[in-house]
């Protein structure tokens, strides 16, 4: 009887939770980035309330695209962040997975161009590389070259005039990334064309 009865007790517990579609749903990519905002979307179909519960940083509570997600924001250090997800059942929060994310270095923001001209000059773009898992734009705010600033990503072909075709130049661009509005700088350099 006593056989019975945790067989009883286990067939419908099986059975409610074959009922709830769980997807972990991380909108950006697949690891966590170091000095990141990582959102993290659980989504327990079916579930009444869904969260996770992360190890070594904090999980804020956001909403991304109109959904309920936690911001995971790893630190200096980190290398592994468990995540568990859990969902709420009939009033009870119940574990369906724990997933660990490596944790990285965010993608160095780069100058784009390789090239400056004598005659046009160029018009200076900064981003991510292609191979980055995420999307992300910057505004040029001022480029200092040969000495000389120029705000914003334009330089004129003057600005080369005395190199000589062939060779590089060194460039220090100042940039603002266009979501959070953080300020930063690069150092590049750029081949001189005719």
């Amino acid at each position: 009887m006593k056989k019975l009865f945790v067989i009883l007790y286990i067939i419908p517990f099986s059975f409610l939770k074959a009922q709830v579609t769980v997807v972990a749903e991380q909108p950006e990519l697949n690891i966590l980035y170091r000095g990141y905002d990582n959102v993290i979307i659980p989504e327990a179909t079916g579930a009444e309330e869904n969260r996770i519960l992360v190890e070594g940083t904090t999980a804020t509570p956001t909403t991304f695209q109109g959904k309920k997600g936690y911001i995971v924001k790893p630190g200096a250090g980190t290398r592994i962040v468990p995540i568990v997800q859990e969902a709420k059942i009939n009033g009870e929060w119940i574990i369906f997975d724990t997933v660990f994310y490596k944790v990285k270095a965010f993608p160095m923001v780069g100058v784009q161009n390789q090239t400056i001209s004598k005659s046009s000059g160029a018009n200076i773009q900064c981003g991510l590389s292609t191979s980055a898992p995420i999307r992300r734009s910057y505004e040029v705010l001022s480029v200092n070259i040969q000495d000389q600033d120029y705000t914003g990503g334009t330089i004129p072909g003057k600005a080369v005039k005395s190199i000589k075709v062939g060779n590089h130049v060194g460039v220090t661009v100042k940039i603002k990334d266009i979501l959070t509005g953080a300020d930063s700088t690069i150092v590049s350099s750029l081949k001189v064309t005719n």
